[in-house]
């Protein structure tokens, strides 16, 4: 009986879609269509690896482990978001964000899913800085394990219970907010950590996800009842949506999107280095994948366009992107073919009415998962030029140039940490920083002593902790670490001026370095190339 029952509700959630004639009511305070919203986004941008973070989800308890503070935030190596990271993300063209966040780990209550309140002003805040900036505001849920691990029928009705209770209080929360603003219900729903393709019933389960985040939302009333509302395909995998993907029914006309993620060929955009070239036109420098070239981004986005923008929905890619990464050797050719990689991709989906979100991650650098084009530990820098300015020219917007900022003093971080091991502070300094180092540049590093420690050393390490660079420090040499106070004696305060000799410049842009240490206070870390040093 049970089983029936299930099977019942997934029947529903399959349901054609069925829309309501539009009442007679007053929509002028939200009167853009999804069609609309979708097209006058120019460039699209996530703030990712921030509000979605947490460490705790235990699913072999199905339950978390704790519940999440405030500083869950920064709790995968990220800064704090400011108003002032989003503006230099307007400045450089984005028009729009998407905003992941990570709800249930912030739940005080199990049985009513009460949502921290202190944890639903912080992701407000980030909210009313974006649209005080101008952006269109994508905000979703993400990594909420209980649900997008969990796709079949045995979680099925409690989950939809429990997305129910919490996209009502975020939906009431923003019930009044303008057409700026759209809700996303869910992301990437899976089952357990694999991603292939889906049964009848993964498929059905996930309908069911998106049927009830439309009805909760347009239940809240108000402007909520014509806001423009994003559902999701199974993984946001867009080829398993063009054969499970059911619209929701919805009590409005023209108000529903649906979105899709692509990272393709993922051995080249994500786990990179298979590939280090992308694209038919790039093939004489190196081995490329035939199966994910410019024919099949093409084909793939008209086939998006005729399944679902012919059809009424907007059309969304909330994550798109490539890692940077390239070969010593090979970097410039490899830099100009990641160029072309991402305006070739949102050059087709522009043609095609498709809203494009590049992932940003904040991991800049060379190699696999560097999604980061701000350098948010520097004042916003761009870390991967390439890609922004291949955005910004596929977008029709000013390409600006981004090279010289890198021949300026760069401040990677100033603060007041102790260093104490794996107790404190541990500085991760992406590769990106060193591109124009030279054996005559310096990393400016001011530290303060620690009265308490019996002994100071300060250690670095290359960014895959297999070895130390050669530095030097008042004309000696040191292999990856120093004791301050042996250079010139104790001090309260140290500045240290290191350069890095020829052997070690290479792997230090590669890999980029890491800081630690211990019986000192970090304070300054400056990075500045070679004729901005007038120190030791």
């Amino acid at each position: 009986m049970k089983k029936l029952k299930l099977l019942f509700i997934a029947f529903i959630a399959a349901a054609p879609i069925f829309s309501c004639a539009q009442s007679d009511v007053e929509v002028a305070s939200m009167p853009i269509d999804a069609h609309s919203w979708t097209g006058s986004i120019k460039m699209g941008w996530n703030l990712g690896n921030a509000l979605e973070c947490q460490t705790n989800w235990n699913d072999k308890e199905f339950r978390w482990n704790a519940v999440s503070t405030l500083n869950s935030e920064t709790s995968w190596g990220n800064p704090k978001t400011t108003k002032e990271m989003l503006q230099a993300v307007r400045e450089a063209g984005f028009d729009a964000v998407r905003i992941p966040v990570n709800w249930g780990s912030h739940i005080t209550n199990e049985t009513t899913c009460a949502i921290d309140p202190a944890w639903m002003n912080r992701v407000q805040e980030v909210v009313d800085w974006s649209l005080e900036l101008g952006f269109k505001v994508l905000l979703n849920t993400h990594h909420e394990y209980w649900l997008e691990w969990h796709s079949t029928y045995d979680r099925q009705q409690a989950n939809n219970e429990k997305l129910a209770k919490i996209w009502e209080q975020i939906a009431n929360r923003f019930k009044d907010y303008g057409p700026e603003l759209a809700f996303a219900g869910i992301n990437e729903v899976h089952l357990d950590g694999k991603w292939e393709a889906p049964t009848e019933e993964h498929t059905a389960v996930t309908n069911s996800y998106n049927q009830t985040f439309v009805n909760t939302v347009r239940a809240t009333g108000g402007n909520n009842l014509y806001r423009n509302l994003v559902v999701q395909c199974y993984s946001c995998n867009p080829d398993y949506g063009l054969t499970g993907f059911v619209v929701p029914t919805d009590k409005v006309a023209n108000r529903l999107s649906i979105e899709y993620h692509y990272y393709r060929p993922w051995d080249y955009a994500g786990d990179a280095p298979k590939y280090y070239y992308w694209g038919q036109a790039y093939k004489q420098y190196g081995e490329v994948s035939a199966a994910d070239d410019e024919a099949k981004v093409k084909a793939d986005f008209a086939r998006y366009k005729e399944a679902w923008y012919d059809k009424g929905l907007g059309v969304i890619m909330g994550e798109w992107g490539a890692s940077q990464h390239y070969q010593t050797e090979n970097k410039a050719k490899q830099l100009e073919n990641l160029y072309y990689h991402f305006k070739t991709i949102r050059e087709e989906a522009q043609k095609n009415h498709i809203a494009t979100f590049v992932w940003d991650n904040n991991a800049c650098g060379n190699g696999g998962d560097k999604f980061g084009i701000f350098d948010r530990n520097d004042n916003m820098s761009v870390a991967f030029p390439e890609a922004l300015n291949a955005i910004q020219e596929a977008s029709g917007q000013p390409v600006v140039d981004y090279s010289k900022q890198a021949l300026q003093p760069s401040v990677v971080y100033q603060g007041d940490e102790l260093l104490n091991w794996g107790e404190g502070k541990q500085l991760i300094i992406g590769g990106n920083k060193f591109a124009n180092f030279t054996t005559n540049s310096k990393l400016m590093v001011t530290l303060d002593a620690d009265p308490a420690a019996d002994y100071d050393m300060l250690q670095f390490a290359y960014g895959d902790w297999k070895s130390k660079p050669l530095m030097v420090i008042s004309g000696k040499s040191y292999k990856g670490q120093v004791e301050p106070s042996k250079i010139n004696g104790r001090r309260n305060t140290y500045t240290l001026f290191i350069g890095f000799k020829d052997s070690s410049l290479d792997q230090l842009k590669e890999k980029g370095i890491t800081l630690q240490g211990h019986g000192l206070r970090l304070r300054n870390v400056v990075v500045m190339p070679e004729g901005l040093v007038f120190g030791m």
